[in-house]
């Protein structure tokens, strides 16, 4: 009786972690597509082809930012008083956090969100 107790529990934990797991990865790609659309649909900006990979988007925004930070400094090499590159931003609290519940407890808690002023 015990031991099917037990089982009975892991299977539980494992279909709550599967579920998770299906959630975060949507949310991933969510993300990603987002930040894919704000990248390449900038003015200027070519429209890529095929897929791309996740390094090929870091190194497109990497490039955007150092855009950003040289233009920047030109601007205060001019003698200009641009407003500072890193800004206080609220970022909203998501919709749906995703939440599990702590065995021990039965306490449901967020999973993952750590993001709070930039």
């Amino acid at each position: 009786d015990e031991f099917q107790k037990e089982l009975s529990d892991l299977q539980r934990k494992e279909q709550s972690a599967r579920v998770i797991s299906e959630q975060t990865g949507s949310k991933y790609e969510r993300l990603r597509s987002r930040v894919v659309q704000a990248v390449f649909t900038a003015p200027g900006s070519t429209k890529p082809e095929n897929s791309l990979a996740d390094a090929e988007v870091l190194k497109s925004i990497q490039k955007i930012i150092d855009d950003r930070s040289e233009f920047h400094q030109q601007l205060v090499d001019l003698g200009h008083s641009p407003p500072p590159l890193v800004v206080a931003m609220e970022i909203p609290e998501e919709e749906n956090p995703l939440v599990a519940s702590d065995s021990s407890t039965g306490e449901k808690k967020k999973q993952g969100k750590k993001i709070g002023k930039r």
